[in-house]
């Protein structure tokens, strides 16, 4: 089993992390508590912040219509 880090939004799954395979495959989804905060590898440490969702979600959106407008004008070359 591997895990992955994602970002859930208006009903899509966003992955944050890709996994080697591009095949379909199943797989289940946990969702964190709202009040969860993430620990770093093997919970050693705490986040001194909880997850701000609502940034990463539009920082994943700009990404989008960056990567976008750049393979358009690749394209149009």
């Amino acid at each position: 089993m591997k895990r992955f880090n994602a970002i859930y939004n208006n009903g899509e799954v966003e992955l944050i992390d890709k996994p080697d395979s591009t095949e379909p495959t199943k797989v289940f989804v946990l969702f964190p508590d709202e009040n969860t905060e993430i620990r770093a590898l093997r919970g050693a440490k705490k986040s001194k912040s909880p997850i701000d969702y609502s940034a990463i979600s539009k920082d994943l959106a700009n990404l989008s219509k960056e990567s976008e407008k750049h393979l358009e004008e690749e394209s149009n070359s």
